[in-house]
């Protein structure tokens, strides 16, 4: 079988100093027409991997071996000796093998240094909020002058990204702190899925319930997730084949926003 693998470009000429300076500049930039909120803000590191140079350097791929008997399944660590010196490497799909099944577990690829330090950085950031906010029924929205932060209830459209960091921070760091604190804060949003009059139910419901699904396998997830979707299907027009935004106007109107197209 074969290894295809996917580069992440790195934040060339990207000091770590001047990410943190931007991640506290987009802290206080709070327009719905960007869709930022503190809590992106967290992962916005993401945004800033787009170098010119993504692809200057092939990476070196090794080959690897591994035995097994018949019906036992074996785990390949097969990135851990590929070399990219410039890019952050992870498995994009597999082809089938001859005998057998193959599959991509569910683990994050191994962390650049930059990486591992934004990720570092975000998991401070996140312990120190659910410190501060210290109730699962409010949802960081943005920061006050003094420092602190200014919450919102369940209703709204930003509060799957305070779970959904915590998701990614513990998928991966393995830190069993954000994974129960994901949890918490996603229980929070169930009542969600029965939405019908936003166009805002994937970044409440997916960036929870789905980071969620996706990192545990948890059923009850899938359940929520699978509702939301259907909650959100009564926004749609055949006639435009597309989704409404919040305004759901009479005929012959339709009104979509970026959101939903």
């Amino acid at each position: 079988m074969f290894w295809h693998l996917r580069c992440y470009p790195r934040a060339v000429d990207t000091p770590l100093g001047a990410v943190v300076v931007l991640i506290m500049n987009m802290i206080a930039t709070q327009t719905r027409s960007l869709r930022a909120t503190g809590l992106i803000t967290l992962l916005f590191a993401v945004a800033l991997l787009v170098c010119r140079n993504a692809f200057a350097d092939p990476p070196a791929p090794a080959n690897d071996l591994a035995e097994t008997s018949s019906n036992l399944a074996v785990t390949i660590s097969v990135l851990t000796n590929d070399v990219d010196s410039t890019n952050q490497l992870g498995i994009l799909q597999v082809t089938p093998p001859s005998h057998g099944t193959a599959i991509i577990n569910s683990n994050p690829a191994v962390l650049t240094p930059q990486l591992s330090n934004l990720f570092q950085f975000a998991a401070i950031q996140l312990s120190n909020s659910v410190k501060q906010v210290n109730n699962t029924n409010l949802y960081p929205r943005r920061i006050l002058p003094n420092g602190t932060w200014s919450n919102s209830t369940v209703t709204d459209w930003i509060v799957g990204f305070f779970p959904g960091a915590m998701w990614y921070v513990y998928e991966q760091t393995g830190d069993t702190n954000f994974l129960n604190w994901a949890r918490e804060w996603t229980a929070g949003i169930a009542s969600q899925q029965h939405v019908t009059n936003t166009d805002d139910i994937g970044f409440m419901i997916n960036d929870s319930f789905g980071n969620g699904l996706r990192i545990t396998g948890d059923t009850n997830y899938r359940a929520v997730v699978i509702t939301a979707a259907q909650s959100l299907t009564n926004r749609y027009n055949p006639i435009v084949r597309s989704l409404a935004d919040d305004l759901l106007l009479p005929p012959t109107n339709f009104q979509v926003i970026l959101d939903t197209m």
